[in-house]
């Protein structure tokens, strides 16, 4: 490597800490509701085939964090999302990064964002006839768009209602005994929860 290399390398190197140590956690939240997952099922039954596609609904709890510092533009906020979903048949947890954008009126804010990443689904009980299931799980890369408002109560605390549309594939096959099983995919869900955000 010559010196001009070098020294373009350095100075690459220097810009990138510069801008780094702008980055900064702007606001952390927390959101809580429900959801639904509509499930497609095939219950086979020996030669039988049975295809359903019921709906199941769950609880929606999530962690996030906004991330300021990364666009000169400050409406744009970058967001890491850790999600945890469950109900008597399943758990679900995801992790999401994204980008989301703000706008603001008075004391109201709006934002729509989208968010990727993956998850990973277990099974406690076959959700076509509840019959118990043991070390059932499936990995799914995940793709979001959010919506949201807030409102705003006082300079640092922010409440609103939040509602997410999320892309997915969790398949399993559950077998509770030797002469019947169950292919389930969940290919998408949906969730609307109530939530507070405290800014830095």
């Amino acid at each position: 490597m010559n010196a001009n290399n070098k020294i373009l390398l350095s100075l690459v190197l220097a810009s990138t800490l510069v801008n780094a140590q702008s980055i900064h956690i702007d606001s952390v939240g927390a959101n809580i509701g429900l959801a639904s997952m509509p499930i497609t099922q095939v219950d086979k039954r020996g030669s039988l085939i049975l295809s359903r596609a019921p709906e199941e609904q769950y609880f929606n709890t999530e962690l996030y964090t906004l991330v300021g510092g990364v666009f000169d533009d400050t409406s744009y906020k970058p967001s890491i999302n850790a999600i945890a979903n469950f109900n008597k048949d399943f758990n679900n947890y995801t992790l999401l990064v994204g980008v989301n954008k703000y706008f603001e009126y008075e004391k109201y804010d709006f934002y729509l964002g989208l968010l990727a990443g993956a998850g990973m689904q277990s099974w406690k009980y076959n959700p076509l006839n509840h019959t118990q299931v043991e070390n059932k799980s499936s990995d799914s890369l995940v793709g979001a768009i959010q919506a949201g408002a807030e409102y705003d109560i006082g300079n640092k605390l922010h409440v609103g209602v939040n509602t997410k549309y999320y892309i997915h594939s969790y398949t399993a096959t559950l077998a509770p005994t030797n002469t019947t099983s169950t292919d389930i995919n969940h290919d998408y869900s949906y969730s609307l929860s109530l939530g507070v955000r405290y800014s830095f």
